[in-house]
């Protein structure tokens, strides 16, 4: 994880907060993007000179930490959200609605 941490910065004055390459504005997403359709390092280092593939592998496991990262909040989530108890019996489902907001007149 710390291979990364001195080749990527997430500052919300470029490209608003979204992770770049240290003194670019090469979001790293475009580069996962490339990957994705199947451009070599060498193809990627080509079209964005300032990269090299130490770049492009930091790119790579910053993507692969996030994901892992955003897995576990959304498990923490899941297990800390308690769901009340429901009672969907008939008796419970044809019992007479409180009539909120109605005041009896004598």
């Amino acid at each position: 994880m710390d291979a990364y941490m001195n080749k990527i910065e997430i500052n919300p004055k470029i490209l608003m907060g979204k992770p770049v390459f240290k003194g670019t504005r090469i979001p790293l997403y475009v580069i996962s993007d490339l990957i994705a359709e199947g451009m070599t390092n060498n193809e990627i280092t080509n079209l964005y000179p300032d990269l090299n593939k130490d770049d492009i592998k930091s790119a790579i496991q910053f993507a692969s930490d996030s994901a892992r990262h955003i897995a576990e909040i959304e498990l923490e989530t899941a297990h800390s959200i308690s769901m009340p108890h429901i009672d969907f019996s008939l008796q419970t489902l044809f019992m007479p609605l409180p009539m909120a907001g109605i005041v009896k007149q004598h």
